[in-house]
């Protein structure tokens, strides 16, 4: 950016910064992987966030970095602080913020809690630090009465905070 670059996309694995809008003036289409699917092609798409500009679309979840346990049982490499054994409330969660290394610590912090924490969680740093944080969570079950089943093929669902009710399109 201080080299004069203008617009862009970096993917870092799980973290990925739009810089500035397409030079058509749009926003970029960002995919949500389906943690459920290996490949990421279409099959491998479960959401897609369609006009992001100068944001950071950071996730954390169960099926990248993970290990197997006893019975063959695979677990997360993320750590509930409060029982210190693997987070397992989600297959994963996802921060859209502009600050990359923040997005990075909330989707980690948010994927250890349950659903009605990490929304007081959300309200709470909202109103502390006056932001608008967008959160998506993807479940093996619904979160409340706004939980959207991701598509028929799966059974997974897809579960925002309100500022992002309308916008996300499910595939």
């Amino acid at each position: 950016i201080n080299e004069g670059m203008m617009y862009g996309s970096v993917n870092g694995g799980g973290n990925q910064r739009i810089i500035g809008s397409k030079p058509n003036g749009n926003g970029y289409k960002v995919g949500i992987q389906n943690p459920r699917v290996s490949n990421v092609n279409n099959d491998g798409i479960i959401a897609v966030i369609p006009n992001v500009i100068n944001q950071s679309v950071v996730t954390s979840g169960d099926y990248q970095n993970y290990y197997i346990g006893e019975n063959n049982i695979k677990l997360s490499h993320i750590i509930d602080y409060r029982t210190l054994m693997p987070a397992n409330y989600f297959c994963s969660v996802t921060i859209i913020e502009e600050d990359s290394g923040l997005a990075d610590a909330l989707s980690t912090t948010i994927f250890t809690l349950s659903y009605e924490e990490g929304l007081k969680f959300i309200e709470h740093f909202n109103q502390t630090y006056q932001k608008d944080l967008k959160v998506i969570w993807i479940s093996e079950k619904p979160l409340d009465s706004t939980s959207i089943k991701a598509n028929s093929s799966t059974e997974l669902y897809v579960t925002t905070t309100s500022n992002l009710y309308n916008t996300l399109i499910t595939k």
